[in-house]
């Protein structure tokens, strides 16, 4: 809840609509209608590219709404995505975000899915012919990282969110006793550098230093972790790209 208006609520869906000619053939087995053809295949990229708690529309689809539709939808938030890429989809597609009123909010923290692969794209191209804006605030050096993954049984999933938290607070922990940084953390799994970003002259010894503290911090506690370390060139800094900034560190060892 965000100012007594919900934000997220329930299961996440993702939604893509594309008007346009459609073939149907009448199935056999079912006694139904099977759609096919070019605006079957684009809605579906559609909705491929759209994040869950978005409905994603086509340039067409909006020009085909009235303003007796949009009042009839109570008026909702478009969110313009402008162009972009779609697998199969030779041309592309111009597409907007649809979002009700009182999901407002949510615009904030949605990123679509062909904005994700454009961001990693550009930072895919840092250390080659990547675009001289992206490469400002980047340096080259030696690191250590170290990939910590949480390990949790199948029956025990429910409790993932304990988990996760004992574990950070843990991570947190020692890498803060080793000079170290937490760079990235997804899910079950988080990234902890040494050396990128801040200075550490032994940052292999901390590492293996971070590993022995996790570990007896971890000792009496009912989860477990997999830690996995690795020194080698890297790239790290600040990516500036628009108007927003990513902490990142790049690098085969990573």
């Amino acid at each position: 809840l965000d100012n007594k208006k919900y934000v997220w609520n329930g299961i996440r869906v993702r939604i893509g609509i594309h008007n346009g000619h459609a073939d149907s053939e009448e199935n056999p087995l079912t006694g139904r209608f099977d759609y096919f053809g070019t605006t079957i295949n684009k809605a579906a990229r559609i909705e491929s590219a759209s994040a869950g708690g978005l409905i994603l529309i086509t340039k067409e689809v909006l020009t085909d709404l009235s303003e007796d539709d949009l009042e009839l939808l109570q008026n909702p938030i478009i969110i313009p995505y402008g162009h972009i890429k779609l697998k199969g989809v030779a041309e592309g597609a111009e597409v907007s975000g649809v979002l009700p009123k009182i999901l407002g909010n949510r615009q904030h923290e949605l990123v679509i899915a062909a904005h994700k692969t454009d961001i990693l794209a550009r930072k895919m191209s840092l250390s080659s012919s990547g675009s001289k804006q992206l490469r400002i605030g980047l340096k080259a050096g030696c690191a250590t990282v170290a990939h910590v993954k949480l390990i949790l049984p199948y029956s025990r999933t429910a409790g993932m969110m304990t988990a996760l938290s004992v574990i950070l607070s843990n991570v947190e922990f020692s890498a803060d006793r080793t000079n170290g940084v937490i760079s990235y953390q997804c899910n079950d799994s988080l990234l902890v550098t040494w050396n990128a970003g801040k200075k550490c002259k032994s940052h292999s010894n901390q590492a293996i230093r971070f590993a022995n503290i996790l570990y007896i911090k971890m000792r009496c506690s009912s989860f477990r972790v997999t830690v996995g370390i690795a020194s080698g060139e890297v790239l790290y800094g600040v990516v500036a790209s628009d108007k927003r900034r990513f902490a990142t560190t790049v690098g085969s060892c990573l």
